[in-house]
């Protein structure tokens, strides 16, 4: 049992092989020259229940455990989101409508077998629960308080980019606490914020236990953007809050805006003007990097379900919400048939996976490769290859390989490719051409290989060069 090869769940399956195998200390060795040590690349909850899964069930490989933990966290989320719900609107009809359309729409389900990886997907599907806890608190208790920053926290372990759904969700909470029906204005909204922020620095601290420090460092100066000194790093941080931009434009059109007459309206419409800004800018940015506004649609399909079904709990606009649904419904086939409409759970490995496994025979246990494309998440959830890449970009430590991955694969200059493949000690580098079944093609400039390297093995579009 497989996922397609564009999937990011193969990423989670080797880093628990290896954790199965040698706990979490130290670096991990076999992505990014072996320079980021393992609590940085996943936090000890996902790898911990899927060694659990596998071993309690009886499954044969990790890939098995990524599709039950998936169903599980489809049916948790179905569950959380009706609590939040009912307990935001305090009408069980409406929670439950919402649970019925969120099982309907089918984006969460594409993406998540398709595109995400699997921190990503079991993040998102329980985070109505740390909402729920954050609703529930209160100036003169604290039981909630500590039960949201605890969720929090374990869903920062699950997956660190959660942070941004949990600000988002805690402010549109934010707004619905502060939102007074009688005079349609927003009162003590500063109180509610200010706990919302302490929360999430609490759930960031208690994460770091594990992480250290050092993660959110590299975060900050990521390699991946080329290397960052101090002031470089001060920069970033004005680059980065670029990104709440869009979500503070989204917070000035609920507190400007007169026409709400419900807390549940408040709730829905800070929920999807943040997600559907944050969609826009970012799609109007570069339309053509579909792998960075896509990210968010996600979150657009959960707040569309909650106002289909506030709608049809209202009996009112019917063809907003076909229309609502059928967009889900189109964008969904259109990635489907962008992706080569494949199967989400297949009985085979991708066709083109016998060109790493001879690359890992070749290069043996010592010998650092070039890998692109899928073919990066797929060696090591099968083979042990030492490689330049890895599944995790942003938390990447060594300063190097960015740019040289980016010249290996998209520079037409021979002499620069060697230089940076030698200064790598890069042994082999499997190519993938436009004949390959491999369904990322990043080699821009084939012929550059022929004076880089011999061929050691060539199928099927994919070839390995041995370099001189």
């Amino acid at each position: 049992m497989y996922p397609p090869q564009t999937s990011l769940i193969p990423a989670a399956a080797a880093l628990t092989r290896y954790i199965a195998e040698h706990g979490f200390g130290g670096n991990y060795p076999y992505w990014y020259l072996g320079s980021t040590p393992i609590k940085y690349l996943t936090g000890p909850i996902l790898p911990t229940i899927l060694i659990v899964l596998k071993n309690a069930f009886g499954l044969s490989s990790f890939f098995e455990a990524s599709y039950l933990l998936l169903l599980v966290t489809y049916s948790l989320s179905l569950m959380g989101w009706f609590v939040l719900i009912k307990a935001l609107t305090n009408n069980s009809k409406i929670a439950l409508i919402s649970g019925i359309v969120l099982a309907v729409f089918p984006w969460k389900y594409f993406f998540s077998l398709t595109l995400a990886d699997l921190p990503f997907s079991v993040s998102r599907g329980i985070l109505p629960f740390a909402l729920f806890a954050f609703f529930k608190t209160k100036a003169n208790t604290k039981v909630w308080f500590w039960a949201s920053a605890i969720l929090g926290a374990l869903l920062l372990l699950i997956d660190p980019t959660i942070i941004s759904d949990l600000l988002v969700g805690f402010m549109a909470i934010c707004f619905y606490k502060a939102f007074r029906t009688k005079s349609l204005k927003f009162k003590k909204i500063g109180v509610y914020v200010s706990r919302a922020f302490k929360i999430v620095l609490l759930a960031t601290l208690f994460s770091t236990i594990w992480y250290t420090p050092g993660l959110w460092l590299t975060i900050l100066a990521n390699p991946s953007t080329g290397g960052l000194s101090g002031v470089g790093a001060i920069l970033r941080v004005f680059s980065l809050s670029k990104a709440a931009v869009p979500v503070l434009i989204a917070i000035v059109v609920v507190y400007a805006s007169h026409k709400f007459k419900s807390r549940f309206a408040v709730f829905l419409a800070t929920w999807l003007f943040s997600f559907g800004f944050l969609t826009l800018f970012r799609f109007i940015a570069d339309w053509d990097f579909w792998q960075d506004w896509s990210a968010w649609v996600w979150e657009l399909e959960f707040g569309a379900a909650l106002f289909v079904a506030y709608l049809f709990y209202t009996k009112r606009y019917f063809v907003i919400q076909i229309s609502t649904l059928l967009s889900f419904v189109i964008v969904t086939l259109i990635f489907y048939n962008h992706f080569g409409k494949g199967r989400f759970i297949s009985d085979e490995l991708p066709p083109y996976i016998n060109s790493v496994g001879k690359l890992g025979e070749l290069a043996g246990p010592s010998d650092l490769v070039f890998i692109s494309g899928s073919s990066v998440w797929w060696a090591n959830a099968l083979y042990d290859v030492k490689q330049v890449r890895g599944g995790a970009d942003r938390v990447a430590v060594n300063s190097l390989w960015p740019k040289a991955a980016w010249i290996v694969r998209e520079n037409d200059d021979g002499e620069e490719t060697q230089k940076y493949l030698e200064e790598l000690d890069v042994k082999y580098v499997l190519v993938h051409t436009e004949s390959s079944k491999e369904f990322f093609h990043d080699f821009k400039y084939l012929l550059k290989w022929n004076s880089l390297g011999s061929v050691v093995w060539s199928q099927e579009g994919d070839t390995i060069y041995k370099i001189y």
